[in-house]
């Protein structure tokens, strides 16, 4: 969004239209109408040293936020322990109070944390495909996984440092018991994904619209975008 408001920025001003000269001073001001109590100071703290963009975090998995942790988790235990839909007896999924609403049983599959993670103990792993497949969130094999798969709120696990933090704890048809509590999940600021698996995203996300070779293309021209001379020659292979 700052980018595409900077370009709308650019346009308007291309086609005539003025604004005040200091959108930061005078009455009922940018800052003023964003807060109460602006900071003015804190628009250039850490300025040139510390860059915000390096605290994002990027999503490994095509679903949202609140369900990034318990799905890396049970894939990390379906790899351990080999765990898989027809050996699970029943899983407790513990989340932040807060968050938990967010994910549970909603409507679109993207977003439904135990479609989600019965999709996953299904496949052996999850897809965009997948992930987005209204149809298979009404197939009976999902709904029999989903059945065993239990959301439980948990206010221990609210905290500003972890927000999206989850445990997994999980009985097996032949008694075990596994649990895997994680904090900091992959994508994170604590926990980046590596430069090759953001490429592995990109690809899957990216070849069925763009194709292998401009998806391709498009990877390496970012790898090396200080060499690139005008934004324009991302055009052609952003187009589908």
């Amino acid at each position: 969004m700052p980018a595409r408001n900077g370009v709308t920025a650019v346009t308007l001003v291309q086609a005539g239209a003025c604004g005040t000269a200091d959108p930061f001073q005078g009455e009922r001001n940018f800052l003023q109408a964003y807060s109460p109590d602006p900071k003015p100071a804190e628009l250039v703290r850490g300025l040139g040293a510390d860059f915000e963009i390096t605290e994002t975090s990027i999503k490994k998995f095509c679903v949202g936020s609140p369900m990034q942790a318990p799905l890396e988790a049970l894939l990390e235990i379906m790899a351990e322990h080999e765990l898989k839909a027809h050996n699970l007896r029943c899983l407790a999924v513990r989340l932040p109070e807060n968050r938990l609403p967010t994910v549970d049983d909603r409507h679109m599959p993207d977003i439904n944390l135990q479609y989600i993670l019965s999709v996953t103990l299904i496949d052996g792993q999850l897809t965009f495909e997948a992930a987005h497949s209204h149809e298979r969130m009404t197939d009976s094999r999902v709904l029999d996984v989903k059945s065993r798969i239990t959301l439980v709120p948990d206010p221990d696990l609210v905290d500003d440092d972890f927000p999206r933090q989850a445990i997994l704890e999980i009985s097996t048809v032949d008694g075990r018991h596994l649990r895997k509590h994680l904090t900091a999940y992959r994508g994170t600021p604590e926990n980046p994904m590596t430069v090759e698996e953001v490429k592995n995203k990109t690809r899957e996300l990216l070849f069925p619209v763009t194709g292998r070779e401009k998806c391709d293309r498009l990877i390496e021209m970012v790898e090396k975008l200080e060499q690139i001379g005008d934004m324009r020659a991302f055009r052609s292979v952003l187009a589908a």
